[in-house]
């Protein structure tokens, strides 16, 4: 049997962020109509996943916790999973509920990941989001109370008004609240984004934000969550396993709309056009955008962007081993020249980005390219 992550979009907020440009609506009214049409894509991926196990689930989106919590019972019921299965759901403060927590352990989910972003009210403010800090420390004591001892708080610097301080606080309040997990990361401002009319003087600068992402690693370093990848710390042994196989580049199936899957070396996305998906569903149709099997030059390119992302980085073995291709080879002229400048190390295994490395990981990740 083939272990197998599966992503679900659901692509529904309560209100749309400022900052957000993913598939996502607030403001539609075809929920029933959208979740008839992914069940059917659940029902029309049968035969993908019948020699599959599915050992990690993320329901993402959007707002999942939006959204009437048997609608998520009926997804879970319909995936052949593990035994041991991981499997997430992102909420957001304000829209968790005890019953709808009831639910969610009934059906299987055993890890929350909460949308914080910051615990400063001014600045949940300034980014749109619709609830208080005051509803996490709520949201938190209702998950713990219903038996979730697994859950994320992703946190989010580079925000406009955002200190040192600031910054600093909303750490030191996270790591009070005791997650297993701690993603934080630094806001990416897309075009065509409320936040995107924002003057420029109203972000941190670029030195500011290396500053916030140094003092991140810090205050969770001290705190007893380790850093596995760029953005992500977790508590000994508690890495979440749905996003690794992203940066390992194993198997999963996005299933809804806009959802992408990495599938025996092919990658392949749902088309994005909510009236697009539903009618393809209902004419028993896969409401497929795009489907390409990628080369092992393409997939050797892939490893170095997504595993040096890993504090641990690329195993070449593991390369050799799937694709038949010396790492060290084929980028030699890249790995030699960053390792002279001491942002990529040698390892027991491979190679890893340095400290300073992933400071300017970006930078580094476009030359492998």
């Amino acid at each position: 049997m083939k272990k197998t992550g599966i992503y679900i979009h659901i692509p529904f907020c309560v209100k749309k962020c400022a900052y957000c440009d993913f598939v996502s609506f607030d403001s539609v009214n075809c929920k029933r109509e959208y979740f008839d049409a992914l069940y059917k894509e659940i029902s029309l991926r049968k035969m993908m996943l019948k020699n599959c196990e599915c050992d990690t689930v993320f329901i993402g989106g959007g707002t999942p916790s939006s959204v009437d919590a048997e609608y998520i019972s009926e997804i879970l019921k319909m995936l052949p999973l593990s035994s041991f299965a991981e499997i997430t759901l992102e909420a957001n403060p304000g829209t968790l509920t005890e019953k709808k927590l009831e639910i969610y352990k009934k059906s299987g989910v055993n890890r929350i990941s909460l949308g914080v972003q910051s615990l400063n009210d001014a600045e949940l403010e300034k980014i749109g989001r619709i609830h208080s800090s005051d509803e996490v420390f709520k949201s938190v004591e209702m998950i713990k109370k219903l038996g979730f001892l697994n859950f994320n708080l992703d946190l989010m610097f580079g925000l406009p008004g955002q200190t040192l301080k600031s910054f600093e606080n909303t750490l030191k309040s996270a790591v009070f609240l005791n997650p297993l997990h701690i993603s934080a990361y630094s806001l990416i401002v897309e075009e065509n984004t409320p936040i995107a009319k924002l003057s420029e003087s109203e972000f941190p600068d670029e030195e500011t934000e290396r500053e916030m992402y140094n003092l991140a690693k810090k205050v969770l370093s001290e705190n007893g969550y380790r850093q596995y990848e760029i953005s992500n710390y977790a508590k000994e042994g508690m890495e979440c396993r749905h996003n690794i196989k992203y940066w390992k580049l194993e198997n999963y199936i996005g299933l809804g709309l806009n959802s992408h899957s990495f599938f025996e070396n092919s990658r392949f996305f749902n088309t994005s056009d909510m009236k697009k998906y539903i009618s393809m569903l209902e004419n028993n149709e896969l409401p497929l955008e795009s489907y390409q099997a990628e080369t092992p030059e393409e997939l050797i390119k892939d490893y170095a962007i997504t595993g040096f992302r890993l504090t641990e980085g690329i195993d070449i073995n593991n390369v050799k081993k799937r694709l038949g291709i010396d790492f060290y080879n084929y980028f030699k002229p890249v790995l030699d020249k960053y390792i002279s400048l001491h942002l990529i190390e040698k390892t027991d295994k491979g190679f890893r980005l340095s400290e300073k490395g992933i400071e300017v990981s970006n930078y580094i990740l476009s030359d492998f390219v």
